[in-house]
Order: C-alpha cells, then structure tokens, then sequence
C-alpha cells in the first residue's frame, strides 16, 4: 500500500448548508478559541461561543453581549482572569472580580476602584507581584509592596518612597541585585556595608 493512500481526504463543506457551517466553526474553535473573532455576528451560536471561551477564556471577547450569560462570563475569568473586562457591567459581581483576580493577579487592572479592598490587593499580589502598579495608593501598605517585591521585584517600582524600608527593599535586592536603581540611596548604602561587612 502506498503512502499516499493514507493521507486524510480534504473535508468537503457546502458553503450554502448552515449547518455544515456551523459545524467548521465548531470545529475550529475547540481547536483554538480565537477563531471566534474571525466568525460573523449572525453565524455565532450558543454552541460556538460556549466551545470558544471553553478553550481559551479571551474570546469572550468576541462573543456578542447577547450571548454572555452569567456561566460563560464566569468559565472565561475562571480560565483567563483579565477576560473581567469584556463582561457587561449588568452581569458583573464582586465575587467575579475575586475570581479574576485569584486566577491572575494583574486582573486587578479592570477592577474598578471602589470595588478595590485591602483583601483583594493583597490576593492580587500573592498571585503576580506586578499587581501592585493596579493599585491606589491609598490602599497600598508595607505589607502589600512587600509580598508585591518578594514575587516580583520589578514591582519596587510601585513602591511608594516612603514605603521603601529596609526590609522591602532587601526583600527585592534578595531576588535581583539590577533592582538597586530604584532603590532609595541611604538603603542602597546599607546594603552594600551589609553585603561587605563594613561598618
């Protein structure tokens, strides 16, 4: 037998049959969620949106807002959190921003500030230490940037001034020595007496 004989057949579709349509689509959105962006508004079924964002929860971004329901917003932040941003204002639930920001912590950008609690941040920089730039000052304490560094010491660049103890700013130079930059210059000096025993 020859090896061309094995090859698969190509795939035959009638382009006027929506339902064979509608079956590519399917199709092709388990295989990559993202092709949802490429499909036509009035080709978009239930079927397909659920099957998209199933596979890849940013393609709730190209679900139509009528086919958005409560259970695909929630599977799309429990996949992809930053998906928070394409859920209508009319489905969204603190509990949502929770979830988002559980699942990635740089959801935080998209949640809205009045929604933005000392728990939340914190969750927030547990999860990604860049978290830390999403979140206002005021809500900022030193032991918020200080998980915030030890997770991601690039986040010492969110670090109020006066928030940049000598245990925060250590906590980031542990991980990565290039941080001394931003570190404030009477902190830098200490540790470098400290790393060569000077006193």
């Amino acid at each position: 037998m020859s090896k061309n004989n094995d090859k698969p057949k190509p795939i035959s579709i009638d382009m006027d049959d929506d339902r064979e349509i509608a079956e590519l689509w399917l199709y092709a959105v388990k295989q990559y969620g993202m092709v949802l962006e490429g499909i036509p508004e009035e080709q978009k079924t239930a079927e397909i949106c659920l099957a998209a964002v199933k596979q890849n929860g940013w393609a709730l971004e190209y679900v139509p807002e009528k086919l958005k329901t409560l259970d695909l917003c929630l599977m799309a932040i429990e996949l992809e959190g930053r998906a928070i941003q394409f859920i209508p204002e009319s489905l969204i639930t603190e509990d949502m921003y929770y979830i988002a920001v559980e699942n990635i912590g740089l959801a935080l950008e998209f949640v809205p500030d009045h929604f933005k609690t000392e728990e939340i941040c914190l969750i927030a920089v547990e999860q990604n230490g860049w978290a830390l730039k999403f979140i206002p000052d005021s809500l900022k304490t030193i032991h918020i940037c200080h998980i915030a560094v030890q997770n991601d010491s690039w986040a010492l660049e969110f670090v109020p001034e006066e928030m940049k103890t000598l245990e925060v700013c250590y906590a980031a130079i542990e991980q990565n020595v290039y941080i001394l930059n931003l570190v404030p210059y009477h902190i830098k000096a200490q540790y470098i007496k400290d790393l060569f025993n000077l006193d």
